[in-house]
């Protein structure tokens, strides 16, 4: 997948921070001011299922769940109510996310 795809959707779909480093760009997914998921996009023009995997896995979602919101089948909300009926996914997750789950 297109690197400008996925970081379209970080920043347009689940509305991210960006934050430009010297080898990847990081996205805080951040609400309630609280952030809730760090993920960072290597410089590289494509995105392989590893890696893209790996991003979905930060954002606590599974490759499926991270694809329908890529291809544009989910927004913000549908991401929100993905954390929250995932509780298997975030029993390994920070206590902030688990905390913010909680208040939904």
């Amino acid at each position: 997948m297109k690197r400008s795809k996925v970081r379209k959707a970080l920043l347009n779909k689940l509305d991210c921070a960006e934050r430009e480093g010297t080898e990847h760009t990081k996205y805080r997914f951040i609400e309630s001011d609280k952030c809730i998921a760090v993920t960072a996009l290597p410089r590289d023009k494509e995105i392989r299922d590893k890696l893209f995997g790996r991003i979905a896995r930060q954002l606590f979602i599974s490759f499926p769940q991270f694809r329908g919101i890529v291809v544009c089948t989910y927004e913000r909300d549908d991401y929100i109510q993905m954390l929250k009926k995932s509780q298997l996914l975030l029993e390994r997750a920070p206590g902030n996310v688990r905390d913010f789950v909680a208040s939904l």
